[in-house]
């Protein structure tokens, strides 16, 4: 079990005596998988319900802007593009990228803090990228929101923070995530088009590299991408939030290969989402990436050059476009969001009989120990299970609750037949009184907190339909 604190492996010494290299092999990709699963588990529980609320109360902005990669798929073939990040080394091609931009020899895409360093240095990318659904991702976006900038679009990922989008003063456009499943529920193109998502990922330049890759970019050439540290500097001057790296920090570094083939220091994060990149670029055909970052990490399948030397050889051509995001409206099918709409409000009224059936069941279980009536409560056990069926058919479960709850229903699933193994048939009451117990409390609880939330949802998707509501 990848979730309990600890994992024995038991080997044979005559195994670890022949194939010493093997074992030395197994044991250090064993290691990786459980950090892996660990490092999973604890961001699906950090994010469950950010994730979900902030979907929720996006959904009225995601009506009211374009879908970008429906919009926009394929529009930009053999491109070049800057994805601008916020690595340290983007001070040493600011005025490489300034030069850039304006020659308009490549869009400029900002991701995630890196718009404050350009704000710094005056220069205003052709948009900004974001994602992250934390409540203080709006402080990446402050300096743009307190000078009422209005000229930089955002192209926001729909598990975005809220605040993030209810304070940025800029045109929005949207793409779908995979942690939405709010928009796979409600969603259709109205052309029977297949709606793409962008896969989560630990950094925004990899769900932005998704995003490019969908609008047919290419080169995408990466600049201030660092995925280390550069001395005690974690961030690109201008990013005012940004703070030193620790003694601490350096103590626990990691040691990776630069772009030169020195060795330089990063951690797990930073290395987490190389690691991510590479495995999107290995994965991908058609897309030309080249790293700028000067030394920066070596990052798997792309080709380092330097900024300048790029524009020297390649860039020299004007290709930016004005008005490049503008489009009509995403038209989803209306008629498909309205039905959807109405079978949800069922299954919200099945979910709370549903609610209620489950915890007369448990009480059913506890009145049953007490008495010790053993052949009742096996029986009953069985009636348990159908509720817990009932729950995971249900499209408001399904689609909001389990999805908030996702590591609690996981482990959950996953100890059932450790429940159904145990013995003492008192010691198996009390241990699904526990968990099945807990479980539906903590759904009760998220029921009644996205009730609002959801009824505004409603509210967006009448006013959506119009005529069709009436």
């Amino acid at each position: 079990d990848l979730y309990k604190e600890r994992l024995i492996v038991i080997d044979l010494p005559s195994h670890r005596q022949i194939f010493p290299q093997l074992n030395i092999d197994f044991n250090k990709r064993l290691a990786e998988i459980i950090k892996g699963k660990r490092k999973a588990l604890a961001t699906d529980y950090g994010f469950q319900k950010r994730w979900i609320i902030n979907c929720m109360e996006n959904f009225g902005t995601v009506l009211k802007t374009p879908n970008i990669i429906l919009n926009k798929k394929g529009r930009f073939r053999n491109v070049p593009a800057v994805l601008v990040s916020a690595g340290p080394s983007l001070n040493d091609d600011i005025e490489n990228i300034r030069y850039i931009k304006e020659n308009k020899l490549a869009y400029i895409i900002s991701v995630g803090s890196a718009i404050n360093t350009l704000l710094y240095h005056n220069i205003y990318p052709d948009a900004v990228t974001s994602y992250d659904p934390k409540v203080d991702n709006q402080k990446v976006f402050a300096k743009v929101s307190e000078a009422g900038i209005t000229e930089i679009p955002m192209i926001f990922g729909t598990s975005i923070g809220y605040e993030t989008l209810n304070q940025y003063p800029g045109k929005k456009y949207h793409m779908i995530t995979s942690q939405d499943t709010v928009a796979s529920y409600y969603l259709k193109s109205e052309n029977f088009e297949v709606l793409d998502i962008v896969r989560d990922a630990p950094s925004i330049a990899v769900v932005t590299l998704q995003l490019l890759y969908y609008m047919g970019f290419s080169p995408v050439i990466l600049a201030g991408q660092n995925f280390a540290f550069r001395g005690e500097k974690r961030h690109s001057e201008g990013v005012y939030y940004s703070k030193e790296v620790t003694d601490s920090e350096i103590e626990k570094g990691l040691t990776v290969k630069d772009v030169y083939g020195n060795e330089i220091l990063t951690n797990e994060v930073f290395n987490s989402m190389r690691l991510q990149m590479e495995r999107f670029i290995k994965m991908t055909s058609g897309i030309e990436v080249i790293n700028t970052t000067r030394g920066g990490a070596k990052i798997e399948g792309t080709e380092f050059i330097e900024l300048d030397k790029l524009i020297e050889d390649r860039l020299r051509e004007k290709v930016v476009e004005e008005n490049w995001l503008e489009m009509d409206e995403t038209r989803y099918d209306a008629e498909y969001l309205y039905d959807r709409m109405k079978t949800m409000n069922k299954e919200y009224e099945e979910a709370k009989r549903i609610t209620k059936n489950y915890k007369s069941v448990l009480e059913k279980i506890r009145k049953l120990m007490k008495t010790r009536n053993l052949q009742e409560l096996e029986r009953t056990y069985v009636k348990l299970d159908e509720q817990l069926n009932k729950i995971e058919k249900n499209d408001f479960y399904r689609t909001f609750i389990l999805p908030m709850n996702r590591v609690e229903y996981k482990l959950l699933t996953d100890n059932i037949d450790d429940f159904n193994k145990e013995k003492d048939p008192f010691r198996k009451a009390e241990r699904v009184l526990k968990a099945f117990g807990d479980f539906i409390t903590i759904c009760s609880h998220d029921i009644e907190v996205v009730k609002p939330i959801y009824d505004r949802m409603n509210e967006a998707v009448m006013e959506y339909c119009g005529g069709i509501a009436k």
